[in-house]
């Protein structure tokens, strides 16, 4: 590779940091992803630009003049997990900092993280929060045009969920350069999420620490993206057989912040059972391991064996050991133990779940609380045989006897459920499922459960997003509210002022909502004139941060008798996307609020061609023709509102009023009953049935609805009243 390094005026010091960028046909982006460099706080830095054969931009490199840029170009495309090794063999700075050659750098980015590691010589890497960038780009100017930006990951730092998936992102990561090195850089091998690769060897060294603030942005193309980290997941087996050399790619030891673990795993017979499962194995385990496998079959070599196990033959740590003569299975078990260089060996057979997730980080939570000499799992077909267990390496040995075939060791179990360490995950996990089920107190406290222990938890900038869809269906818009002005307190804005205009029109407050909302659409980044481009509108799966605070600005404006505001917003939204029914509900709304009711009804068919299964615009149309008088059609559609949500109130009032209207007391009660099995304890719909029941004659039932409505709103008055009335 040849090296271009522009003279300066006065000899170069060693910096204090090395910035890594590999580039490949991204010109366009290049300059942008350097200027966030330059304009760096912390001055006390080098830049490796490494080209990898693609265009050759050393003219914009050379453009800036900076003689703490040093331009690297190769004519060949050799992967950037190349590129980096050989940054890591230039770089002249005490610390290492990666950026993409489309991402940038906060102006505090450098600054903050290198205080970090200088506070505290202990900690060997310190990384941030970054924003993901949604962007749409055209591709005949290369401009990107930002319509969404959150936070997608966040987390203090977890080694156990490390080895299970990566946290902590290329471009929010700072680590000493020595620790790189000790670990022996990039598998070269490894194509995609190679950002993975190096955070996962660096965790056997070193904790990290995670400063809670947004330093940098990383782009995602909503189409047709480029980036290595979505091309590579194109073909899943690949994909798949990436991430196991990730996983084997273990660092020189020793290992001062990981247990040595050993899979023992004795074959005779090398047929496709043998491969399925340990490829289940290999697939499955997320600790660190190596796996000792014993060649129990005298006619085979080990070069045959490793054929015979395809691509996991290939893999780093796998280690196969051919026996002399043909062992019995615990003998076997102890020549793999005696050849394991470890501190742990975990003896599978071939009753193996291979499935189990976290078996190993589960396992090692118990390890040194228990006084068994080892543990099995709480998986019946295992606990038949007399091993699938992991135990202490010496012990094991100690306690074996070969020569008598016994195995005289004590084992307890481990517990079902998932590790403490995951604790968070595995609530926030019931938290969307209980959610999605409807039971949204219970997905309520499993949110709240969450705040109860962070250290290695989710941070709460990536949770906002089910915390308040939460808060929403509960109403606790005053807490869903002081969540995320918190957040922005803390430096979290863009997508947090979208909710924040959400919970503010919720509330009515129709003012603050759309100053909200234009905040988040200027912290995106997206203004009105962008619209104009010829590349919207876009053809999108979901709503954008963008195209919300449009649509939310329409509604606040529409609230706001501003139909002029109101109309605008809406034609706003409809340029930035073409496949949502959203604006054309807006105008809907808007014309029937002028009084416009045949270009309200065109508007609201247009609505439900583009989504039939948006229960607001058969809301809508059931308005539409009760304002014309034709209150039969009008029930219809309120009654197809609410099969297509059986849990929104909104879906229920316009039914019980028309119905009753229409004396459909039969039909109402229908409906009412199946809500109510959604939604047990909703006090007004308590009180509607009640009503019905009394028009029906069930005055006991009716008595008793309300009962129950005074004892769960007891301060309501008008539910005593009509209490009165039914007696």
């Amino acid at each position: 590779m040849s090296g271009r390094m522009y003279p300066s005026k006065s000899p170069l010091k060693d910096p204090k940091v090395t910035v890594l960028m590999g580039t490949y046909n991204r010109p366009g982006y290049l300059r942008e992803a350097i200027k966030s460099v330059i304009a760096q706080r912390m001055e006390d830095w080098e830049l490796l630009v490494m080209n990898d054969g693609g265009v050759d931009v050393g003219h914009i490199v050379e453009g800036f003049g900076d003689n703490r840029i040093r331009y690297f170009h190769d004519n060949v495309n050799i992967g950037l997990a190349a590129r980096l090794n050989f940054g890591l063999k230039e770089a002249r700075g005490e610390y290492i900092s990666y950026l993409g050659d489309d991402d940038l750098f906060y102006p505090n980015h450098l600054e903050i993280l290198s205080r970090a590691l200088d506070e505290d010589p202990e900690i060997g890497a310190v990384y941030s929060d970054l924003y993901a960038v949604q962007v749409v780009t055209d591709e005949s100017t290369g401009r990107r045009y930002p319509l969404h930006k959150f936070i997608q990951v966040s987390r203090d730092f977890n080694r156990d969920f490390m080895f299970y998936f990566n946290h902590t992102l290329h471009v929010s990561l700072l680590h000493r350069k020595d620790l790189a090195l000790r670990a022996r850089g990039y598998d070269e091998d490894v194509r995609v999420l190679i950002d993975w690769n190096i955070t996962r060897k660096l965790c056997f060294y070193t904790d990290f620490r995670y400063i809670p603030a947004v330093t940098g942005e990383y782009y995602m193309p909503i189409a047709n993206s480029d980036r290595i980290s979505v091309l590579g997941r194109q073909d899943n087996e690949k994909y798949k057989h990436n991430l196991r050399k990730i996983k084997a790619d273990l660092p020189p030891e020793p290992w001062p912040k990981v247990d040595r673990i050993g899979v023992i795993f004795p074959v005779s017979i090398w047929d496709d059972f043998v491969v399925e499962t340990l490829t289940g194995l290999v697939d499955h385990l997320c600790y660190p391991v190596r796996y000792i496998i014993v060649n129990n079959n005298t006619g085979l070599d080990c070069s045959e064996c490793r054929m015979r196990l395809g691509k996991i033959g290939e893999l780093k740590n796998v280690f196969i050991h051919n026996t002399s003569n043909r062992l019995s299975e615990i003998e076997a078990y102890r020549f793999g133990a005696e050849k394991a260089d470890v501190d742990y060996v975990y003896l599978p057979s071939k009753r193996v779940n291979t499935k189990l997730p976290l078996r190993i980080i589960a396992a090692r939570q118990y390890l040194k609380k228990m006084n068994a000499d080892g543990l099995k799992w709480d998986v019946e077909e295992e606990k038949k045989g007399p091993f699938d267990f992991i135990i202490e390496r010496e012990r094991f040995l100690k306690l074996v006897d070969p020569v008598g075939g016994q195995v005289d060791i004590s084992v307890d179990i481990v517990p079902k459920g998932f590790p403490e360490s995951l604790r968070c995950d595995v609530l926030i996990h019931f938290a969307k499922s209980q959610y999605d089920s409807g039971n949204y107190k219970l997905a309520y406290q499993f949110v709240k459960e969450v705040e109860t222990g962070r250290e290695g938890a989710v941070g709460d900038q990536a949770i906002i997003h089910i915390y308040s869809k939460i808060c929403f269906a509960l109403k606790n818009y005053v807490e869903a509210e002081q969540r995320c002005r918190e957040m922005i307190d803390r430096g979290y804005g863009a997508d947090i002022w979208i909710r924040l205009g959400r919970i503010l029109q919720i509330r009515r407050k129709f003012d603050e909502a759309i100053e909200a909302y234009r905040k988040g659409l200027e912290e995106i980044g997206l203004n009105e004139l962008d619209l104009d481009s010829t590349i919207f509108p876009i053809v999108s799966l979901v709503d954008t941060g963008a195209f919300t605070a449009f649509i939310g600005m329409g509604e606040c404006m529409l609230e706001k008798v501003s139909l002029n505001e109101a109309a605008k917003m809406f034609h706003m939204a409809s340029k930035l996307k073409a496949n949502s029914y959203r604006p054309y509900l807006g105008f809907g709304r808007l014309f029937l609020m002028s009084g416009e009711l045949k270009r309200a009804e065109e508007s609201l068919m247009t609505a439900l061609k583009t989504n039939g299964n948006a229960p607001e615009v058969y809301r809508a149309l059931g308005e539409l023709f009760e304002r014309r008088g034709r209150i039969e059609r009008a029930y219809e559609y309120y009654n197809k509102a609410f099969e297509k949500d059986k849990i929104d109130f909104k879906n229920v009032e316009p039914i019980f009023k028309t119905g009753s209207s229409l004396h459909r007391w039969e039909d109402v009660k229908v409906v009412l009953k199946e809500f109510l099995e959604h939604r047990p304890g909703h006090v007004m719909a308590m009180r509607y049935m009640s009503t019905i029941c009394h028009r029906l004659g069930a005055y006991k039932e009716a008595e008793e609805l309300l009962d129950r409505c005074v004892v769960l709103d007891k301060a309501n008055c008008e539910i005593k009243d009509n209490r009165l009335m039914l007696q």
